[in-house]
């Protein structure tokens, strides 16, 4: 199904009473309402931008006449104004809701404020989902709930994510590492591209910073042609922050000898 409609809107200030205010803008397109928004509190620039789509049933009111609300865990997201067409705009209200906010201190998380509860609404996070994460034994306070709603993983990416990369032999992935997997869209084909270069068992943290700096299969055959002494699979992403190509490391090696480090490469970056 295409998708073409998108509602947007802009959080414009914050009520002591747990609720954020703003306007926004619809188009509304067969069974689906798309929203696209940009946040902003007391004026300071960009927070973050979001796309979601919400299907007709978790829309409650009358949403050809612009009055109508999406109710979740994490609160209620009102919508007042007028449509007309397919399109609308008017002012919104999300209320957190304070039990589920006292819920999520009770599990230990602090700085529960509305903008990570509203955050929490767009992830759709609930009770079941923690739970499930507790019975795994998955440190939900390391991870962080900040990081939790942003990585919108949920209970069945979790467990796609347990089986590819238990077949690849990771076991007891920490929440923080699925949250990366996630992020980084690190797939099997990416780890096993890795693996098939002499790197077993790399850590996620390495894979995601592989995938977020743009390391690839090329990059990494270029390195290790070079022939660079003691070269080890957290060097790459250290080459690559730094900027070196295996075109610079010849050089160095023209200068100082086919013996260099991967730390005397990088002292000539600086």
């Amino acid at each position: 199904m295409k998708i073409i409609g998108v509602l947007c809107w802009n959080v414009l200030f914050l009520l002591p009473s747990m609720q954020i205010t703003g306007t926004w803008s619809a188009t509304v397109a067969k069974n689906l309402i798309c929203i696209s928004f940009q946040q902003r509190i007391d004026g300071v620039s960009e927070v973050w931008r979001e796309q979601q789509c919400y299907k007709r049933e978790e829309i409650a009111g009358v949403l050809k006449d612009g009055n109508f609300e999406i109710r979740r865990p994490a609160g209620v997201l009102a919508f007042q104004g007028k449509m007309q067409g397919g399109k609308g705009r008017g002012d919104h209200t999300f209320t957190a809701d304070e039990a589920f906010r006292q819920f999520l201190v009770d599990q230990g998380f602090e700085d529960v404020d509305e903008v990570i509860l509203l955050k929490a609404f767009i992830a759709n996070l609930d009770r079941s989902f923690l739970q499930f994460l507790k019975e795994r034994k998955m440190d939900l306070v390391k991870a962080g709930l900040k990081a939790l709603v942003e990585s919108k993983i949920n209970k069945h990416i979790l467990l796609q994510q347990e089986k590819v990369f238990r077949d690849m032999g990771y076991s007891n992935l920490s929440l923080a590492d699925h949250m990366l997997i996630h992020e980084q869209a690190l797939s099997k084909t990416f780890v096993l591209q890795m693996e098939q270069l002499g790197f077993s068992q790399i850590p996620v943290t390495t894979l995601a910073l592989f995938r977020k700096r743009g390391i690839d299969l090329a990059y990494v055959k270029s390195i290790q042609n070079t022939g660079l002494t003691n070269l080890q699979v957290d060097d790459f992403p250290r080459l690559k922050a730094a900027g070196v190509e295996d075109g610079f490391i010849r050089k160095v090696m023209q200068v100082q000898g086919a013996s260099v480090t991967v730390d005397q490469v990088l002292a000539q970056k600086k």
